[in-house]
């Protein structure tokens, strides 16, 4: 489920109006040479039931129970790149997750073990 619409750059939410109605999934936006794209990706789905994971312990995927998700485009012409130090904002790069903080906190990925355990 998402939602496109103008508004203001702060809060999290939508006009309820027309404008923000998709009869259908995806969306095609239509921009012009040097016209800038700015996109808040707000993540609200909820932790995942550990009990029911099949692939947490895959490399790289300990913080799947906390249901991350991510943003990636075809036919956008951006490079694919992670942020720096220098340069902190991302390009289309498809290992960017998302999470809902209200989930819990990351596991950091070298220690790659499953939080919380499964229960038994």
């Amino acid at each position: 489920m998402f939602q496109v619409c103008q508004r203001p750059s702060s809060g999290l939410g939508c006009p309820a109006d027309s404008g923000t109605v998709a009869p259908y999934g995806g969306l095609r936006l239509a921009l012009n040479p040097g016209d800038t794209l700015k996109v808040r990706y707000v993540n609200r789905l909820p932790k995942l039931d550990p009990n029911k994971l099949r692939h947490e312990n895959d490399p790289g995927e300990a913080n799947l129970y906390l249901n991350p998700t991510n943003l990636h485009t075809h036919g956008l012409l951006t490079p694919a790149r992670a942020p720096t130090v220098g340069d902190p904002s991302f390009g289309d790069f498809v290992y960017v997750s998302v999470f809902n903080s209200a989930n819990g906190i990351l596991v950091p990925q070298a220690t790659h073990r499953r939080r919380p355990p499964k229960s038994r």
